[in-house]
């Protein structure tokens, strides 16, 4: 019988972002702070995890 593996977030992140690294390594700290979110948006539903555009490239920068 194989043995069942579990592959790490980050790789099957960088798999559903069709190979983009730097996709996957954003999607990956995405699934992080998702957990965490709580940003409010009057017209959605929701939990929103929400920062600016510098401080996503640096937490994704951190996780390579």
């Amino acid at each position: 019988m194989a043995k069942e593996t579990r592959p790490n977030r980050l790789p099957l992140c960088i798999m559903l972002a069709d190979g983009n690294h730097m996709a996957g390594v954003l999607l990956e700290r995405i699934v992080y702070w998702g957990p965490h979110g709580n940003a409010v948006i009057p017209t959605a539903d929701g939990k929103w995890i929400a920062n600016d555009r510098r401080w996503w490239m640096q937490e994704a920068r951190g996780c390579s």
